[in-house]
């Protein structure tokens, strides 16, 4: 099994059980508009595991964006991984 290093930290982990693996080939989703660069680094990380983004893919990477985020308040970062997809939540919380 990989060992894997996330960062930020989380304050907390859950894991229900089984394995989720990833297909070759990924949709990515997302609630705001990605800038060119930051969907050229997505393909660039996937494309290290043989990864392509297609938009017809039934595995999905969500990203959900609080159109209001503020990187100078505290922001939660919530990942939840299972058997359709992968979504990562950014969210500014109060302090």
């Amino acid at each position: 099994m990989s060992k894997y290093r996330l960062y930020p930290t989380p304050r907390s982990i859950v894991y229900d059980g089984g394995v989720v693996g990833l297909p070759m080939q990924i949709r990515l989703i997302s609630n705001v508009e990605l800038t060119d660069g930051l969907l050229s680094r997505f393909q660039e990380v996937l494309a290290k595991q043989n990864i392509t983004i297609d938009d017809t893919a039934d595995f999905i990477l969500e990203l959900q964006i609080d159109e209001q985020l503020n990187h100078s308040l505290r922001t939660s970062y919530d990942l939840s991984i299972h058997a359709g997809g992968i979504l990562i939540r950014a969210v500014n919380k109060e302090a």
